[in-house]
C-alpha cells in the first residue's frame, strides 16, 4: 500500500474567505474525484493541512497549499480493445 497527495493551491490567501479547515474540508470531499483521475482507489482515511507552497515540491508559486494524503493503491490498467 502506498500514500496518495494530492496538492490545491490557495490562490487568494489573503482576502477573507474560508478558514483553513474549510478549505481542508473541502478538498477531503474532492479527493476521491482526483484519486480517479490518477488511477488510485483510496483505502483508508485521510489527513489534510495547509503550509507553505515551498514546503511542498512542485506546488508553483502559491503562497499557500492545502495538502491531503490517504493510504491507496493502483487501479488495474484498462483494456483497451481496437
Amino acid at each position: 500500500m502506498s500514500t496518495f497527495r494530492a496538492v490545491w493551491p490557495i490562490v487568494n490567501n489573503e482576502a477573507s474567505g474560508p478558514t483553513n479547515e474549510e478549505l481542508v474540508q473541502a478538498a477531503i470531499k474532492d479527493l476521491p474525484t482526483v484519486a480517479q483521475r490518477h488511477r488510485v482507489v483510496i483505502t483508508g482515511p485521510c489527513r489534510g493541512f495547509v503550509t507553505t507552497a515551498s514546503k511542498v515540491p512542485g506546488s508553483g508559486g502559491s503562497g499557500h497549499v492545502v495538502v491531503v494524503e490517504a493510504p491507496a493503491h493502483a487501479t488495474p490498467p484498462r483494456p483497451y480493445h481496437h
